[in-house]
């Protein structure tokens, strides 16, 4: 745009901001800091695809692509921690509660990809803590749900009338149906082949 003949003409090419934006974008400075935004944001983005992803599930390497996201622009930047230490720091206060979570420390270690590529992955002290700590909550969960699920089936057999011993004939006849008692006399009616008449 700024070296066609159009912004030649332009009459913003003339105000003291044109000309301002004009040498910005012409600078070799600008184009060097584009290049280098676009190399420490591009492995964040290929984070931010396997988020939105539809059609593969995502939540066990969400962790792993962040973590390698991060060792990406740790290199980008020369390792220089003056450099990619308020970076990092931005990408941590957003991840801390949402994306280091006990369960994507937990899909982090199972997920096979990072399991068997490196293999110390067990001793991070960082996924050890996460993946004790979901089992904490699943087992949790898993004993209250059984003791829930006992306590109902024990009241069930204690309180419910048709399940208990005391059973009159006429309960168990609800929940048995009737057995084969054919033309027998029920309550003044006469049963024949499906069909109930009133005797005189």
């Amino acid at each position: 745009m700024f070296t066609s003949s159009e912004w030649d003409e332009c009459k913003w090419s003339k105000t003291v901001n044109g000309k301002a934006s004009y040498n910005t974008v012409m600078s070799i400075s600008f184009w060097n800091g584009v290049t280098s935004f676009l190399t420490i944001f591009a492995p964040l983005v290929k984070v931010l695809r396997i988020a939105d992803a539809d059609k593969k599930t995502s939540m066990g390497f969400l962790y792993g692509e962040l973590m390698h996201a991060k060792e990406d622009i740790k290199s980008v930047l020369n390792n220089l921690a003056k450099n990619y230490d308020p970076i990092l720091e931005i990408i941590d206060t957003k991840m801390m509660g949402r994306l280091d979570t006990p369960l994507h420390l937990m899909a982090y270690l199972l997920n096979p990809y990072y399991h068997y590529k490196d293999p110390n992955l067990v001793l991070d002290q960082v996924v050890s803590d996460g993946v004790f700590d979901c089992l904490d909550v699943i087992c949790h969960v898993y004993v209250q749900f059984n003791s829930r699920l006992l306590n109902k089936r024990k009241w069930r057999k204690e309180k419910d009338v048709l399940l208990a011993s005391e059973a009159s004939k006429a309960q168990e006849w609800i929940i048995l149906g009737l057995v084969d008692e054919e033309d027998e006399d029920v309550n003044g009616l006469e049963v024949e082949d499906g069909t109930s008449r009133v005797r005189a």
